[in-house]
This record gives C-alpha cells, structure tokens and sequence, in this order.
C-alpha cells in the first residue's frame, strides 16, 4: 500500500512553519513556556513539532477528545484518525525555501530531543525508531498570495 493509501500514515501539510514568534523552552511540560523570540518557532512551526512528537507515541496523550461528535467524552476514536501512525508524511508549506530548510532541520532535532525520554522505555523505542524510519519532512513552496502559486503547488502535492 503507498503511503498517500495507507491510513495509519496520514499526510498533513502546514503553512507558517518557519515564521519567527516565540520560543516554548518544553513541549512536554506545559506549565514552562518562555516567550524568548527567536527563528522556526511560530505557531506552524509549533503545530509540526507538537504533531511529530504525539504521532510517535502509541497514543498520544491528547489523542482523546474531551468533547466528541456526540457530546460524550468516551466516543472511542471520536477524531476520525487510527493509532497508532505507522509514520507521517508532514509537507511544510512556506514561501522561502532556505528558512523552509532550516525550519525543518530544526524540527528533526528537536523531535529526537522530544523522543528522548520515549527512547529509554521498552516498548515505546521500538514504537519511535519505526515512526522515525517512516517520517517523511519535506518543504514545498507555497506563496497563499499567487493563485498561480497555489494551482502550482497543489499540482505538486497531488504528484509525490
């Protein structure tokens, strides 16, 4: 089955991954957040980061909903999305290539810094060496201001 078949492999594309806005010092400890300016750290940034690190586990710890489509909480798999991913195709969508680029090596750093921890549990690093063997981080240029732009880069999308 190709991965753009395989629904235990979603594809999830992200614009805005490589603007700058604040600096979260932990994902994993929401009570610790910094709001140091620095480069890649903008809310598409942090959905990526926070999409390669929950995807990784298991379940992730957010993965049930508190409301579901029928108003109760315990709808089993009420978002529609099976767990666990057996990987990711995560294509950031930006504007400039060369921050695109950095952005996404930056991602890949800090989602092994995240994993870490998971690495040391038995169980869970089989679980996050096969997702990261089955990541996929690609960068595709994409201006939402050009229809031209946007018709190109949906073409593109829809080839790979």
């Amino acid at each position: 089955m190709s991965p753009a078949k395989d629904p235990t492999r979603p594809i999830i594309i992200v614009t805005g991954a490589n603007k700058c806005v604040y600096k979260a010092l932990s994902i994993l400890d929401a009570s610790t957040v910094s709001l140091t300016p620095c480069a890649n750290s903008g809310v598409g940034f942090g959905i990526c980061r926070r999409l390669l690190y929950g995807l990784a586990q298991d379940i992730p710890d957010d993965a049930c909903p508190v409301f579901s489509r029928s108003g109760g909480a315990d709808d089993d798999n009420a978002s529609g999305l099976e767990y666990p991913c057996s990987g990711l195709t995560l294509i950031m969508a930006c504007r400039s290539r060369q921050r695109a680029e950095a952005a996404r090596k930056k991602l890949l750093e800090l989602f092994e810094r995240d994993v870490a921890p998971l690495r040391s549990t038995p169980g869970a690093a089989e679980r996050v060496a096969a997702f990261r063997a089955n990541l996929v981080v690609s960068v595709h240029l994409l201006d939402l201001a050009s229809v031209q732009g946007t018709l190109a880069f949906a073409d593109e999308v829809a080839r790979t």
